[in-house]
């Protein structure tokens, strides 16, 4: 079973060099066989990046919810990453969780960091999806997109996937102590 990396290129925040920035750190520190997958909207003609175009998933951060359709992300567990993540070192630990647990996310850096009363629990910037995983997930998200937007604000799609999946696993819980650093570290 074939390990996808995904990242996810929506809208005009970010050109196209993030992808192949973050494909190149991938290759470099995963060092096991693996497909980069980039959710876009629209063409990009990178090598070794695999497309799948998904046009009006939704502006910015929501475009993220169609990584719960499982057959968008396609067979084999898989690892999201937002494209300004910077990959330092082996990445390997991210692929075992992948396969051993259904889901698992990203606590919230700013909850982390000591702002108890921040509402979201969850970062949606690095993700680990299960074989199969997250039907249910797309399916609500489909019927009930706009309504979800709306009441997120501007917490948006990580605090979405709280409400739908709030007992999620968080990857710092599941990695080597030091294995992530953030910016406030």
């Amino acid at each position: 079973m074939t390990l996808n990396v995904l990242c996810v290129f929506n809208g005009a925040k970010y050109d196209v060099s993030y992808v192949a920035k973050l494909q190149a750190a991938v290759a470099r520190h995963l060092p096991i066989p693996h497909r980069f997958l980039c959710i876009t909207d629209r063409q990009l003609d990178l090598p070794n990046v695999h497309e799948i175009i998904a046009k009006d998933q939704g502006p910015g951060w929501w475009a993220k919810m169609v990584l719960f359709a499982p057959l968008v992300r396609g067979v084999g567990p898989s690892i999201y990453f937002d494209l300004d993540t910077v990959i330092c070192g082996d990445i390997s630990p991210l692929a075992s969780i992948a396969v051993n647990y259904k889901f698992a996310i990203f606590e919230n850096w700013t909850k982390r960091s000591g702002h108890p009363t921040w509402p979201c629990r969850y970062a949606s910037s690095l993700m680990t999806f299960g074989n199969g995983w997250g039907a249910d997930i797309f399916r609500k998200w489909i019927k009930d997109g706009a309504e979800w937007m709306e009441r997120a604000g501007q917490y948006g799609d990580q605090m979405v996937v709280e409400w739908l999946y709030p007992d999620a696993p968080f990857l710092q819980s599941l990695t080597p102590k030091g294995f992530f650093l953030g910016y406030r570290d």
